[in-house]
């Protein structure tokens, strides 16, 4: 005996359709996130960078911010990290340190916030012929 099964096919779309969007939705926020995160690191890297081969006559902490704004842009990704850059001296070794800062805004909101993305790197200053 055969029963009436009109509609199950619609029932088990409308079952399944929440999942998978949820499922496609949370990789594109992460994927969205880790692109942001590839972002600032390649921006601190190129400022540290920038920075480090500075002459110390030359302010190397303006030509480091500068460099890491400048790649960010390169990106398009929207709002600016805040990026920083100071001299330290560590066992007698002057390093650049470049950091950064984001506030990320989630894509479609289905991970949680992750709090501000922060990424800091440091070089030793090279000396300048």
């Amino acid at each position: 005996m055969m029963r009436n099964r009109r509609g199950t096919q619609a029932i088990e779309l409308a079952l399944t359709i929440p999942v998978a969007l949820s499922l496609i939705f949370g990789i594109v926020d992460f994927s969205w996130l880790a692109v942001h995160n590839q972002a600032m690191n390649a921006a601190v890297a190129q400022g540290s960078r920038t920075g480090a081969y500075t002459p110390l006559e030359g302010d190397p902490g303006g030509a480091a911010v500068a460099s890491a704004e400048a790649r960010w842009a390169e990106f398009g990704l929207g709002n600016t990290p805040d990026v920083t850059a100071t001299l330290v001296t560590e066992n007698g070794v002057q390093l650049m340190s470049v950091t950064a800062k984001l506030h990320y805004d989630s894509l479609t909101g289905f991970i949680p916030d992750p709090g501000p993305l922060t990424t800091t790197m440091r070089l030793r200053m090279e000396e300048q012929p």
